[in-house]
Formats: C-alpha cells, structure tokens, sequence
C-alpha cells in the first residue's frame, strides 16, 4: 500500500514502528493483505491463523498490540482476548469484525477492547484507530520507563543511604566503649558486668561506656540525648566519644582524676550544645576495694541497687540537665558494702508502655530488677512486658559475686547490631 496513503505525524509513526503487532486472522489472502497495510506502522509483525494460534504466538512474543478477526475456528477473536488478557489484562486489543451484534459488543467491552474495525475495513479507519491505539500505548511505554528510572534512581538512593546508615552505627559502636563484654571481672572485685543497648533507629540518641579504670576501680557511662534524631545522636556520640579520649588519655598516665573528667568533658560539651538542647548523664565509679560508688548523675533515672538483704536502694540524680548555660556539678559518694547488684539505665527504659492498663514499665523495673540475677534475666522481663519499644533502651546490670577464685570468661565480637545480639545469646548459652 503506497506510503502517501498514510496520513499520520511522522515522529509518532516513527515511534510507532519500534512496536510489535499480533495480527490474527483466519483466511490466507487477508492475512496478507493486512501484512501489507499495517506493515506501514510496524516493523515487527507476527500472523496468527486463528484465536489458539494466536494466543500460542502470545505467549512467547513480547507484544505490544493486538488486532484480530472475530469469527474464526478454534477459538474465536475474543476468546482469545480472555485468555491473553488473563494473563496481561492491560495489553490494548483492536477487534476486526463483520458481526454487529450487542452480545459481541457487550462482550468485548466487558473485556476492556480499545477499539472496533467493522468490515469491510476502511482506510481511514484504520489509519485513525491505530494512530489512536499507538498513542495510547507509547504514552503508557513512557510512563512505565519515567518510573522504571524513578524507581532505579530511588533504589540507588535508598541503597546509597542504607550503607551510610549501616557506616554510621559500625562507627557509633565504635564510640562505645565496653571492657568487660560478658567477664567476670576483676583480681580484687569479682562482678558479672553485663550491657543491653537496643537502640530504636539506627542512630540513636543513647549511649554507653564501661571501662576499666585499674585493678579496684571501674567506670560506667551512660549519656541519653534529649529529643529524638540526628542532633540527639550526634550530641551522645560526641560526649561519649570524648569521654573515653580523656579516659585514655588519663590512664596513660597512671593518675585518673573523676573530677577532672566530668569536669572537662563538660567544658568540651558546652559550646557545641545548642541553645534549648540538654543532655542527661550518669557518670559512675565503683570501687571495690574500699567499697564506695561515686557518682555525678545529671536527670537521670534512679539507679537501683539491692542489698543482700533483698531491698532496693534509689540513688537519684544530683546534678540537672546539661546545657550549655551549666556552670557547677556535684560528685557524691555511697557505700556499697552491703550492695551486690546494680541497675544504670536510661529514662527509655522504664518510659515504654506495657500490656498492663496504660502502665509504663517504671512501674515494674524494680520488682523484675529484684528477681533478675543476671542482664539476661532481666532483658526477657523487660520484653515480654513492653508491647512497642517507643524510645532506646539501654541499661548496665551489675551482680558482685562471691568467688573464692578469680574466673575470667571472655569473647571478642564483631561491632555490628548483630554480633551484639551474639554476644547476648553466647552468654546465654
């Protein structure tokens, strides 16, 4: 069919010839002769003799249009198009017919037909269901590729931004210092030292620290950001951070100070803070030797400790918020001598809900601290009692225990959220 004949936009036509066409057709000389017509449009064609043909050469063609006959042997032209549109209910269907009968139309509206060609065909007909057809699916073609490309872009973003996350907590697990990951410790002191840090994002606004100062003294951290977020987050890594720089750098010399560290890791924190941001912090040594715990706590929750008579000791906070505006701080001491277990914590803790009548867990920390001999223990009460954890939750849990002999359990891990559950399941164990 001479090419001038088709009166239709040269871009569409062009773009139109990069989609293929499943021509269905029963009789020999009109499959040839609509090779010839639509062959205008498309550059791949392929011909089907009638409605199971057409339907095999479906399935393992990649078809991008249908035109087919209705009346044919075998299966006719919309039974064919309820089995191809069983399996790809959007692919756009052109039904050639010679039949005007409401029961055929019904049919194939039910059956999502584009458009009808009622023989004897016409040029102009054809020219202007296919232009229309053709828009339809190079709009659809492009549509799907913009969010193909959006999808692809924000896959790649989100692959972008999960390996930053899983960079930033390897690196905040870094900053958490921990010298006694599940050890009885120590040659004067033996105390089962034992952590739970479950943090609700990936950067958390909690963070910890348990070092070993010498032989009879240890040092426990706790520093919990107030607000939620990555001001919150970076704030606690920043203070924990410095905390164990001026640690390390102490015990090089073999002269801790306690006051010295509280007191310039405040300097240190203040200028960074922001105007309404607050910090609350449990700076503790415990002393075996002489029995003592010294402690500078800022708004944090009561530290629980249990005598060996089986009663619990409050020890509550003796300093405010930090804040840049913090001019002065208090270190109190206790005696521990009649003290074998210890809770540090942060207020996310006892702030979750329970499954008990709105009750927040505050009001069981201290019954379930009680009959909790090891972290363990106390992680399972913990969890079976909280239905959604709302905030970090990260708690110290410390059992003196009375050993006539030193023994020293110790296992190294990993620092990924993983390998810190673990180390909690190998301790299980």
């Amino acid at each position: 069919m001479p090419t001038n004949l088709i009166e239709i936009d040269e871009n569409l036509l062009k773009s139109m010839k990069s989609l293929s066409l499943l021509c269905v057709e029963d009789d020999s000389a009109t499959r040839e002769v609509y090779h010839e017509l639509f062959s205008e449009f498309f550059d791949n064609i392929i011909l089907a003799e009638d409605g199971e043909d057409g339907y095999q050469k479906y399935i393992t063609n990649d078809i991008d249009l249908i035109i087919t006959d209705y009346d044919m042997p075998n299966l006719n032209g919309l039974g064919m198009t309820r089995k191809i549109k069983a399996i790809n209910k959007d692919v756009p269907v052109i039904l050639i017919t010679a039949i005007i009968d409401t029961d055929v139309i019904i049919e194939a509206l039910e059956l999502n037909v584009n458009n009808f060609i009622q023989k004897p065909i016409k040029l102009n007909k054809v020219i202007d269901t296919i232009e229309s057809v053709g828009k339809l699916i190079l709009a659809n073609k492009y549509f799907k590729e913009q969010e193909y490309k959006k999808l692809k872009k924000q896959e790649a973003k989100e692959e972008y931004n999960n390996y930053q996350e899983d960079l930033a907590f390897a690196k905040e697990l870094n900053v958490l210092r921990n010298d006694f990951y599940y050890q009885l410790v120590n040659s004067h002191c033996n105390a089962l030292v034992d952590f739970s840090y479950q943090p609700l994002d990936i950067l958390s606004g909690d963070a910890y620290s348990t070092r070993k100062i010498d032989d009879e003294q240890t040092f426990y951290l706790i520093v919990d950001g107030m607000g939620k977020g990555l001001s919150a987050s970076l704030t606690s890594m920043l203070m924990t951070s410095f905390i164990n720089y001026n640690i390390d750098t102490q015990l090089k010399t073999d002269n801790f100070d306690f006051h010295k560290l509280v007191d310039e890791s405040l300097n240190y924190i203040k200028p960074i803070l922001l105007d309404e941001e607050s910090l609350s912090i449990d700076y503790i040594i415990l002393n075996c030797k002489n029995s003592t715990m010294q402690y500078a706590k800022f708004a944090m929750p009561v530290a629980l400790m249990q005598t060996k008579e089986d009663e619990i000791i409050r020890v509550k906070s003796n300093n405010p918020p930090i804040s840049k505006y913090i001019e002065s701080f208090q270190i109190s001491s206790f005696d521990i001598s009649n003290i074998f277990k210890f809770l540090f914590y942060s207020d996310g803790m006892v702030e979750n809900p329970t499954r008990f009548d709105d009750k927040l867990y505050m009001d069981y920390v201290e019954e379930d601290f009680l009959d909790s001999f090891t972290k363990e223990n106390m992680r399972e009460k913990l969890n079976w009692k909280i239905t959604k954890a709302e905030d970090d939750i990260t708690f110290i849990f410390i059992n003196k225990l009375d050993l006539e002999t030193t023994i020293v359990f110790e296992k190294n891990f990993a620092t990924t959220l993983e390998d810190v559950d673990n180390a909690s399941d190998w301790y299980g164990d």
